[in-house]
């Protein structure tokens, strides 16, 4: 009607973060004031981002990582993506990250698992009265604790020392001929009689 106004806008549409324009359009006598030929505008919604193949919707966020995998024992480090009308924020690029497993070790040709522990010994023999002498070795992440290098100790028995008629020999058990006599010391015993010394060693 004559005297009456409208609202009219320069656009339908705008793009995302611009405002609408509007003015108010008078008729006066058949004439309406004004060039703007919009009864509504609409801002557009903002574009959304791609990260790994997927959409990430305008305002969304998605948790990013700096690297796939980390060495055992270091963290993942992490940052929040935010799309903003298709721009997305930070410069992570993995969906994912995955500590490394620990390194195993290597003990006489034998692997042995991160945390996982070897008997190792002093020396591989050892003559009575000694004793083997052991440790544990425990592998931690590629590092093998300790450092004794043999997988097994044997003890040998102690050797007997014995004269007879003059001539000496070293024997680890009783030898022929020599009875009880290098057996025990104090050489008593058969076929003693011309023995003179008799000791372990």
């Amino acid at each position: 009607a004559s005297g009456a106004s409208v609202p009219a806008y320069q656009s339908a549409t705008v793009p995302y973060g611009n405002s609408c324009t509007s003015e108010t359009r008078t008729c006066t006598n058949g004439t309406l004031s004004g060039s703007y030929n919009y009864l509504s505008c609409t801002v557009q919604a903002g574009a959304s981002c791609s990260f790994n193949g997927s959409d990430i919707a305008h305002g969304g966020t998605v948790t990013a990582y700096e690297n796939a995998s980390v060495p055992f024992g270091s963290a993942c480090v992490s940052e929040t993506r935010t799309c903003t009308n298709g721009t997305l924020s930070g410069s992570y690029t993995n969906v994912s990250c995955s500590p490394q497993a620990p390194a195993s070790c290597t003990f006489n040709g034998s692997t042995i698992a991160s945390g996982s522990s070897v008997t190792a010994y002093q020396s591989a023999t050892v003559t009575a009265p000694a004793s083997c002498v052991s440790q544990t070795r425990t592998c931690t992440n590629g590092s093998l604790s300790g450092s004794y290098a043999n997988a097994t100790c044997t003890v040998n028995p102690a050797s007997v020392s014995c004269t007879k008629n003059g001539n000496s020999s070293n024997y680890s058990s009783t030898p022929s001929g020599f009875g009880n006599c290098c057996a025990t010391p104090g050489c008593s015993g058969k076929d003693c009689t011309y023995t003179k010394s008799c000791s372990t060693q």
